[in-house]
């Protein structure tokens, strides 16, 4: 009698599970966008740390304190946090973009995708924690 029930389910093993496939996703898809908004909002080390975002994605199983904080410096970098402090880089590029320019747009969307993709992944950037 139970030897004729088949069942497809297959249990998965928690450690096989790609936690950060959604920041994959998204930065397979929207490599060269994030390329372009890093180095238009922050120059040669804007677009660096775009890269280093991807390739650390591309490298790393796990998120790691270090993948974070480069992930945290890219969120800064696209939500403008520096642009007011005139010492940084990004207030210089971001003088120089034009508020009715279609990549001002392209960048919010780019932005809101990535922050969508960090909270399928569960991941709270470190200005995010709540105090306990």
């Amino acid at each position: 009698m139970f030897d004729s029930i088949h069942s497809d389910f297959q249990f998965t093993d928690p450690a096989e599970v790609d936690h950060l496939l959604p920041l994959r996703a998204f930065a397979v898809v929207y490599r060269e966008a994030l390329i372009n908004a890093g180095a238009l909002l922050g120059g040669p080390r804007g677009a660096g740390v775009a890269r280093a975002v991807i390739e650390s994605l591309a490298q790393q199983e796990r998120p790691t304190r270090l993948l974070m904080r480069k992930i945290s410096q890219l969120v800064e970098l696209l939500t403008l946090e520096h642009v007011h402090d005139m010492s940084r880089d990004e207030a210089a590029h971001f003088a120089l973009i034009d508020p009715l320019d279609p990549c001002v747009d392209e960048i919010c969307l780019l932005t809101d995708g990535l922050l969508e993709a960090l909270d399928q992944c569960g991941l709270l950037l470190p200005d995010e924690k709540v105090a306990g």
